[in-house]
């Protein structure tokens, strides 16, 4: 047999995924149990794993005219947390999909990685799947969730709606972020689809939180999203020259944070930071931080160690990128245990292309106080 467009390798778990890829034409080829430890053909489109077969994985013979390029590689899973992301992206993984997600928004998953047409779409489409809740013009009601990009989505309505119609779209917590999405724009295009109708709606009035709560998303970055992911870009290093160039060693650093001292109930933690350095760190997803407002942080080590707590001032709005944090008052005790926590966290690398960074991942809380 040659090389088979997909291969698939599992523990006896993956057969609706196999009878969804013969649906779209695709030549596949699955091993189950023993079957999946010995070496296989490399498929030429995607390679799809499931459970502890994914930290297994065999040797993947290339045959003759197999082509050089590398499969698409997805994991199907039951659990999604930052180490296990970790071990996925260093085996080499593209993509985290939880077994939750319905078999209709896999299928057009499969089918968006599948599509090589003229029209591909270069933005990152996510078919998560779900119901949200929608408003534009005279409808108002529920409609199913087709796909997600960072700044647009697609869904399927029982009625037409006029395009240019501003729209309010509300997607449900169990999409992963642990609270509801509101976003704002307009109807992009309307088109009749299998008895309903496909809506494809541009975000643009949407918050500048709204819309970093949705890159987050998209960007791989939210813990609990069907799916995930884990090749997107690692952000982008600091390329300013001068006073605004950091010289101390950033880290990728999630991290909830609270703005205090404004006078407001901010309520749960909002945002995710990244980039920590002995200087300070990069926050997405904080709205309403302005430069001047400060903040009191609590970093937390590993091993059980007590937290310390740090004083930051946010000195820079940097749109999508984030907000930057600059760090206050550090003693000489505690800009050297920043330092060590900063050398010791445990190391995520992005794994595409060939300028591959690594980073940092650790746990922190922001603190209310006064404002100075």
């Amino acid at each position: 047999m040659g090389a088979p467009a997909a291969l698939l390798l599992d523990e006896g778990d993956l057969g609706p995924v196999e009878d969804l890829l013969r649906s779209l034409g695709i030549e596949v080829l699955r091993r189950s149990g023993a079957e999946a430890r010995r070496p296989a053909p490399r498929p030429t489109r995607l390679l799809i794993t499931s459970g502890n077969i994914t930290f297994a994985l065999p040797t993947l013979e290339v045959g003759t005219g197999t082509p050089e390029f590398q499969p698409v590689w997805i994991c199907i899973h039951n659990q999604d947390f930052l180490p296990l992301r970790a071990r996925l992206r260093a085996q080499g993984v593209q993509y985290l999909v939880q077994r939750a997600l319905d078999r209709g928004s896999l299928r057009r998953f499969l089918a968006q990685l599948l599509y090589e047409g003229p029209e591909r779409r270069s933005a990152q489409r996510l078919a998560l799947g779900g119901t949200v809740r929608l408003r534009a013009g005279g409808y108002g009601g529920n409609a199913n969730l087709i796909d997600l990009t960072a700044n647009g989505c697609a869904l399927r309505v029982n009625a037409p709606i006029q395009p240019g119609t501003l729209s309010r779209a509300v997607l449900p917590a169990s999409l992963g972020s642990g609270e509801e999405l509101s976003l704002e724009g307009r109807v992009a295009r309307c088109q009749p689809e299998d008895g309903g109708y496909v809506v494809v709606l541009d975000l643009e009035n949407s918050t500048d939180h709204a819309l970093r709560r949705l890159r987050v998303l998209t960007d791989g970055q939210q813990i609990g999203s069907r799916v995930t992911p884990l090749a997107a870009a690692a952000p982008e290093a600091d390329a300013r020259a001068g006073a605004e160039r950091r010289t101390s060693e950033r880290r990728a650093y999630e991290v909830p944070v609270r703005p205090v001292g404004t006078g407001r109930d901010w309520g749960p933690d909002l945002a995710l930071g990244r980039d920590l350095s002995t200087t300070g760190v990069r926050i997405v997803g904080g709205d309403g931080l302005t430069p001047g407002m400060t903040l009191r942080l609590a970093l937390y080590g590993g091993d059980g160690d007590a937290p310390f707590m740090l004083d930051a001032r946010v000195i820079r709005d940097e749109g999508p990128a984030g907000t930057a944090l600059a760090f206050e008052k550090l003693t000489p005790e505690t800009h050297e245990r920043l330092a060590q926590l900063c050398e010791s966290l445990p190391e995520i690398d992005s794994l595409e292309g060939e300028e591959a960074s690594a980073g940092r991942v650790v746990v922190s809380k922001v603190l209310t106080r006064s404002a100075s």
